[in-house]
This record gives structure tokens, sequence and C-alpha cells, in this order.
């Protein structure tokens, strides 16, 4: 998946590296991750680092949903509801088809760096606030060869859309932008670092116990009681 991420934004400012994995044996989290409580505990217990960290999630929402994060505006950096949460089964080589090439994680990252969805207002100012990515009426799925709803050719290979995954391939020149300016404007703390660092969290397999923001050498190896 930190593959995917980094081919998927290699024209934007934004490098990922793999920081650490946790997995948790944990039915609750793994059923019911798409509850605020439930999401709460989780986050609020397994978080690590968040103002200098991106915490990926795994689970299976119950609800159907297969993604969700939030807007860096609406927590503070290091608190522990920052993240994103996906479907496990949407990483790459998932069951998810055809969402299973990891571009969800891809799509909710582009949200916690501050992007909305490109069929954002419709065909109403100030649509999804970036200036090179025409209007698009509403969100579609699949892969059209061509849809054009508002003013001009919907982005319809873009990540911040809702097409497959075999579909989806651009980020634009603004899009980069606009990440650069929400991270310097909310998420100053990754400016310190070469790059966001990737924490997953895997709500399946064997318990790990962390010692202070890190996993211990028994959860890195695998060998979690």
């Amino acid at each position: 998946q930190i593959d995917v991420l980094n081919k998927d934004f290699r024209s934007t400012s934004f490098t990922f590296s793999l920081v650490d994995i946790e997995r948790h044996d944990n039915k609750r989290y793994y059923k019911n991750c798409h509850k605020f409580s439930t999401e709460f505990d989780m986050k609020l217990n397994h978080a690590v680092d968040p103002a200098n960290t991106l915490n990926i999630y795994t689970c299976s929402p119950s609800d159907g949903n297969i993604g969700w994060t939030y807007y860096p505006w609406d927590f503070d950096e290091d608190d522990s509801f920052q993240g994103v949460v996906v479907k496990d089964e949407t990483l790459p080589g998932g069951s998810a088809t055809p969402h299973n090439r990891g571009r969800t994680t891809t799509h909710e990252v582009g949200h916690f760096l501050g992007l909305y969805h490109t069929f954002e207002n419709g065909c109403d100012e100030p649509g999804d606030e970036i200036d090179d990515t025409p209007f698009q009426e509403a969100k579609f799925f699949g892969c059209p060869t061509e849809h054009n709803s508002c003013s001009g050719t919907d982005p319809i290979h873009n990540f911040m859309g809702y097409a497959d995954d075999d579909c989806l391939n651009e980020f634009t020149p603004d899009q980069n932008t606009r990440m650069q300016n929400m991270v310097a404007m909310y998420k100053a703390s990754f400016l310190s670092s070469k790059s966001p660092r990737a924490s997953a969290c895997l709500s399946n397999g064997s318990t790990c116990k962390r010692n202070g923001n890190c996993c211990s050498e028994k959860c890195k190896n695998n060998q979690c009681s």
C-alpha cells in the first residue's frame, strides 16, 4: 500500500515511508469501526504520534463503507482522531473489486491533506476549490471514456472522484498546491520531516502492545501476546 501511495502521489510534493504495523485481534474494532464510539476508542488507544505520523487503520465496517477520514482542520494536528480508516479488502490484492488496488487509501489521504471530492458543490461555485479540475455535477462510478456534466470534461481519472481503482491516475498541479497549503496551515509538524510517516494499525491478527509511541520489538517481529 505504501508503494501505491508513493506511485499515486509521485506528481505531488508528498512521499510516504512505513514506520510500523500493529495488529489487533479485536472483533469490535474490526466490524464496528464505522461507529463513532468504536472509532474513538480505537484511535484513542492506538494512534501513534498523530502530529508527525499518518495513521492508517484497516477494518471491515459492517455498514458497507470502504473508507473515510477527516479534513485537516477538523481536529488539532496532534489529536488522536487524525488518520485514515479503510476497508482491509481495498488494499492492493484485496477482494473489494473494483476498489482493490489501494486507491481508496490514496483518495482518503487526499482528504486527509485537505482535498475535496471533484464533484463538491456540483456545477456551482466554488466547486472543489481547485481551478484545474473542471466542475462535475455528481459522483459517478465505473470508468466512462468521457463524461461531461457541467461546462467541461469531468475529471474522470482524478483520485478524488469515485471511479474504479483502475480508472484513477492523477492529482493536478493545483491539487498539489492546495495540499501543500493545507499542510502548512494545519499540519505544520509534517514540514519538519522529509515525508509523512505511515503507521498501519490492522484490526486482526495478534495484539500489539506499544512501548511509548512505537511498537515493542515483539510487536515488530509479530510476536505479540
